[in-house]
C-alpha cells in the first residue's frame, strides 16, 4: 500500500515570489485585475460574466488586493492598448500579473481576435483588437479571456498567429478554441480545480470541462525552446512574476473524438417507471477519505485532525496525487503522461483499458457506469520565427494527443445522468497505454421513489401520483417552453439575440444530479447569433419530474 504525506491544499496562495531585479521592479500590488461586460456600447448583452470574473478575482483579493474590477460602461479601449495599458501603473491590461476579461469575443479570418467591450473612448471605438495590443512588456504574465473563439487552433488558426504581434513577454494565455457557455462558475471553478492539486493549464481546461462538453477550452505557454514552454505548459502551478521569451509557443486543448466508438449516442428516452432518487449525503470526512484511499489501495495521513473537511484537499508523493473537491468529487493522479510519444493509442484500446480500470479500482461497486464519450489531450507548437512543416521540427510540432480521456456517465433509474460536472468516471491513459488519472464524481443513491417532490397530483385527482410535465414525445415542446421564457426575459432587458440554434447533440433526457435528490429533466444547448460575428452558447433545463 502506497503511504501519501498528506499536504493540505485549502486556499494556496498562488502568488509565486515577487522579483526585484527585472527591468520594472515589481511593488506588494499589481498582482490581479479583471475586466467584465453584460451591457455592451454595440454588442447584444450577457448574463453570467460579471459573476464569472467575480469568482475569479474572488479568490485573488484572499491573497492580494485586486487593482480594478471594471463592468460595463467601466471597460473601454484604453484599458487594451500600448499607450494606457498600464495607465498610472495601476489600471489595464498590462498593469497586472494576472488578468481576467469575460465576455463577448470573435476571431476574424485573418486571425485577429476581437472583443466588444461597455463603452466607445478617445475617438478609438468600442472594440478591442489582438493586433493593437502589446501585453507582457510591463506586468501581465497570465492572460484569461474567458470568451467565445479567444485562442483558437483549428481552421488554419493557432495561438502565434493571432496573439505572437501581442506578446511582449507574457508566460501563458486562456482561451477558447469553439464557442463558449454563458455561465458564471468558470472563474470560480479555475480555482477550485488548481486548488486540488491541478496545473494552471489542467485547471483551465477541467474547469471548462465541467461546464460543458461540448467547448474546447485551451491554453498556450511561451519559452524560448519547446521544452521550456512544454514544461510551462503541463507543469506550471504558480503565478510568476519573470517574463519570458516568446520564441516558442507550446499549446493544448480538449477534443472529443467522434463517431460511433468515440462518442455514445444520446438518450431521449424516458424510464421505464416515473421515479425521483433520493441522494446520499456528500461529506468530505475522514471515513469518506479512507474509503476511497483503500479502494486505489492507498494510504494517507489526514491533512487535518477534525472528521469533517472543508474545501479542497491534495496529497502528493513523487508523481502521485490524490485530490478531493468541495463536492466530494476526487481526482487520482498515477503518473505523469509520456509525452515524447506521439503514437496515439486507438480508441478500442483506451475503452478496453478503461474498463478494465474500472474493475481493478472498485469505480463500478455500487453504482451503475455506462460509455459516455473519448476525448484526447491535444498538444502542437512552433517557433514564433518560422511555420515549417513535419520535417522542420525545430520550428514546427504537429497536432498530436498526448492523453485520452474515456469518460462513464453514472446511470439513475437506467438512465443517464446529465448534470455538468457530476455523476462522472473518467480514466486517462496515455500514449504508452499507461493509466494516468482517474476522476470519480459519481454519488450514491440511496433508493428511488415513486413520490416526486412537487410535480404530482393534486387531491381528487384522477391518476397516478406522480405527474410528468411531459411525455417522450413533449420533450421539443417542453425545452422550446422554456427558452422562450428566457427569451422574453432577455427582451424585457432589451438584450435579445438575433437567432438561436440546436447544438448538434446536445439535446438528451436523463437524471439532474442535485444536493439530495435526482430529478428526471429534459436538457439542451443553444447556440446563439448576436450579429456581428459574436455567438454565445446556453444551456437549457426543463425539468420533468422533480
Amino acid at each position: 500500500m502506497q503511504i501519501l504525506e498528506a499536504q493540505s491544499a485549502f486556499a494556496e496562495n498562488p502568488f509565486g515570489e515577487a522579483v526585484t531585479d527585472q527591468r520594472a521592479a515589481r511593488e506588494p500590488g499589481d498582482s490581479h485585475g479583471a475586466f467584465s461586460i453584460e451591457t455592451f456600447s454595440s454588442a447584444g448583452g450577457l448574463s453570467e460574466t460579471h459573476e464569472d470574473a467575480g469568482g475569479w478575482i474572488d479568490y485573488l483579493n484572499g491573497f492580494q488586493p485586486s487593482n480594478f474590477h471594471y463592468q460595463d460602461g467601466g471597460v473601454a479601449v484604453w484599458a487594451y492598448e500600448e499607450e494606457f495599458d498600464n495607465w498610472e501603473d495601476t489600471y489595464g491590461m498590462d498593469a497586472c500579473l494576472a488578468v481576467y476579461h469575460s465576455g463577448h469575443g470573435n476571431m476574424a479570418a485573418d486571425g485577429t481576435f476581437q472583443a466588444p467591450l461597455g463603452a466607445e473612448w478617445g475617438g478609438l471605438g468600442d472594440w478591442a483588437f489582438s493586433n493593437r495590443m502589446h501585453l507582457g512588456d510591463e506586468q501581465a504574465n497570465y492572460i484569461f479571456w474567458s470568451t467565445c473563439l479567444s485562442l483558437r487552433v483549428y481552421e488554419g488558426h493557432d495561438p502565434v498567429r493571432t496573439w505572437h504581434g501581442a506578446n511582449g513577454g507574457f508566460r501563458m494565455l486562456f482561451g477558447f478554441e469553439t464557442v463558449s457557455v454563458d455561465r458564471p462558475e468558470y472563474g470560480r471553478w479555475f480555482w477550485e480545480e488548481w486548488n486540488a492539486g491541478d496545473s494552471l493549464s489542467r485547471a483551465w481546461l477541467d474547469a471548462s470541462w465541467r461546464i460543458s462538453t461540448n467547448q474546447a477550452p485551451s491554453v498556450v505557454a511561451c519559452g524560448a525552446t519547446s521544452e521550456e514552454a512544454s514544461n510551462r505548459l503541463y507543469n506550471e502551478r504558480n503565478l510568476e512574476w519573470p517574463h519570458v521569451s516568446n520564441a516558442w509557443y507550446q499549446w493544448t486543448w480538449y477534443d472529443v473524438a467522434r463517431g460511433a466508438r468515440g462518442l455514445q449516442e444520446r438518450n431521449l428516452a424516458f424510464p421505464k417507471e416515473l421515479l425521483v432518487a433520493e441522494l446520499r449525503p456528500v461529506e468530505l470526512s475522514r471515513r469518506r477519505i479512507q474509503d476511497v484511499l483503500e479502494r486505489h489501495d492507498l494510504d494517507l495521513r489526514p491533512p487535518r485532525p477534525d472528521d469533517v473537511f472543508e474545501g479542497s484537499m491534495a496529497s502528493d508523493s513523487g508523481d502521485i496525487r490524490l485530490a478531493f473537491r468541495p463536492n466530494g468529487s476526487y481526482d487520482l493522479r498515477l503518473a505523469k503522461p509520456n509525452t515524447d510519444n506521439r503514437e496515439q493509442i486507438s480508441i478500442d484500446q483506451a475503452r478496453s483499458q478503461a474498463q478494465e480500470a474500472l474493475r481493478t479500482h472498485g469505480l463500478d461497486v455500487e453504482i451503475d457506469l455506462a460509455f459516455d464519450r473519448v476525448r484526447h489531450t491535444m498538444t502542437a507548437g512552433r517557433s514564433s520565427e518560422g511555420a515549417g512543416g513535419e520535417n522542420e521540427p525545430e520550428v514546427f510540432q504537429p497536432p498530436h494527443a498526448v492523453e485520452t480521456t474515456v469518460q462513464f456517465r453514472q446511470r439513475v433509474n437506467g438512465l443517464p445522468t446529465i448534470t455538468p460536472g457530476t455523476g462522472q468516471v473518467r480514466v486517462t491513459l496515455d500514449n504508452d497505454g499507461t493509466l494516468t488519472r482517474v476522476h470519480n464524481s459519481t454519488r450514491q443513491v440511496d433508493r428511488l421513489s415513486e413520490r416526486p417532490k412537487s410535480t404530482t397530483a393534486t387531491p381528487g385527482a384522477e391518476g397516478p401520483l406522480a405527474q410528468p410535465r411531459a411525455n417522450t414525445g413533449d420533450i421539443e415542446r417542453l425545452l422550446a417552453g422554456e427558452w422562450r421564457k428566457r427569451m422574453q426575459r432577455a427582451a424585457a432587458r432589451g438584450v435579445a439575440p438575433l437567432s438561436a440554434a440546436v447544438v448538434p447533440g446536445s439535446t438528451e433526457v436523463g437524471y439532474d444530479l442535485g444536493k439530495g435528490s435526482a430529478r428526471l429533466v429534459a436538457r439542451r444547448e443553444l447556440e446563439v447569433d448576436f450579429g456581428d460575428g459574436l455567438r454565445k452558447r446556453y444551456q437549457v433545463v426543463a425539468p420533468i419530474l422533480e
